[in-house]
């Protein structure tokens, strides 16, 4: 079975997949729609940057527990309910009146997000170890590809001034309609987690080093997910629409990237792959702060997109190879080190805004980026 036919035909690769688009689908109409967030509860940059600390708070202390549940329930199912409840509970933030009150909303989806991370990649392993098939980076394309989607709603329903409440709701009931058409072949996923007690370990030299590089991919794809939008509005003068196209471009090219990701597997080693990755969205990242026009942004985010595409999946793979009695150990490391950088950088790029600017920020991430190339040339296989 070929790999686009894994994938697309493949009814519980597919069901997977879906998984981790509605993950995605939330988290970019959200985040699309932040300025305005900003705006009406009148946050400066490092206000938000540090209610925004809510969510990876709540993340990582829920995948630290993401271990235990996944010996307890088989990851299709544990991803199937909690990515209901992380999408459920993100009908909450629009409500918020308050920054504490928007923080603590944000701290409660967090909880849940932990959860999703861990079982929708432990899911995604346990199709291609069960198969025999390579659908890991193509799963990622659908999360980029539910980013597009989302900043897409996001940046029209603010156009068309719908209530951030009413879009995040419709999301919602989407979520429920079409997972629940998928949940048999999520229930009975066969899982590749061993269910016996797995005793505490230091994770390996190895494992830190994908761990540290995820943390710098992740800051990367964090940043400009939280901040692209902001960026451009905000320094470069765009309006809520082309604002908008900045995280639609980087998720498009995410997806693109990932779709072809699995193929791609097959033809190069992971270094070669991540390294080569990396360094694209290196050149992305100054262009988008070199420039001072909203083209240059969108397609500077858009090339870092393309270069940020294959990282995350091909480090969840290597770990959860690292750990092959149970992947969910390492794949949890990874993600957990990979929250820190995502829903952690987010704040830190708004204390550094505060002071020193926002393109001044996003030249830290693109050499960030950089260290995530060097890093990988010298720990991962050939």
């Amino acid at each position: 079975m070929s790999t686009k036919q894994a994938f697309y035909k493949h009814p519980e690769a597919w069901s997977v997949g879906l998984l981790f688009f509605f993950l995605n689908v939330c988290f970019g109409s959200w985040l699309s729609r932040l300025p305005e967030v900003q705006r009406s509860l009148a946050l400066s940059e490092s206000s938000l940057g540090l209610i925004l600390l809510g969510m990876p708070l709540g993340a990582m202390l829920s995948t630290t527990l993401s271990r235990y549940l996944l010996a307890k329930l088989q990851p299709g199912r544990l991803g199937l309910l909690s990515i209901l409840a992380f999408v459920g509970a993100m009908v909450g933030p629009p409500l918020a009146q308050t920054g504490w009150s928007l923080g603590m909303f944000l701290f409660i989806a967090g909880l849940v997000d932990g959860l999703v991370n861990v079982s929708i990649n432990t899911s995604a392993s346990s199709v291609e170890s069960h198969w025999s098939v390579k659908v890991m980076s193509s799963c990622h394309g659908m999360f980029s590809l539910g980013g597009f989607v989302g900043a897409l709603i996001g940046g029209l329903s603010a156009n068309f001034g719908l209530p951030l409440y009413i879009q995040m709701g419709m999301i919602f009931i989407l979520a429920l309609l079409v997972l629940g058409s998928r949940f048999k072949s999520l229930w009975y996923l066969p899982s590749n987690v061993s269910q016996e007690r797995q005793p505490m370990r230091w994770p390996s030299l190895q494992l830190v080093a994908f761990m540290l590089i995820g943390i710098c991919i992740m800051i990367g794809e964090g940043a400009i997910s939280d901040w692209s939008a902001i960026y451009l509005s905000k320094s470069l003068h765009a309006n809520p629409f082309l604002a908008a196209l900045g995280f639609a471009g980087f998720s498009a090219a995410m997806a693109v990237g990932r779709f072809g990701g699995d193929r791609i597997r097959e033809l190069f080693p992971p270094r070669k792959i991540l390294r080569n990755g990396t360094l694209v969205a290196v050149a992305g990242l100054l262009i988008a702060v070199s420039f001072p026009y909203p083209g240059a942004a969108i397609l500077g985010f858009t090339m870092a997109g393309l270069g940020y595409a294959t990282g995350v999946p091909i480090l969840f793979l290597e770990a959860g190879n690292l750990t092959p009695q149970n992947p969910g150990i390492g794949i949890a490391a990874v993600a957990n080190a990979g929250l820190i950088g995502f829903l952690g950088a987010p704040p830190a790029i708004g204390f550094i805004a505060e002071h020193l600017g926002l393109p001044t920020a996003m030249f830290i991430v693109a050499m960030l980026a950089l260290a995530a190339a060097i890093g990988s040339h010298f720990s991962l296989s050939k």
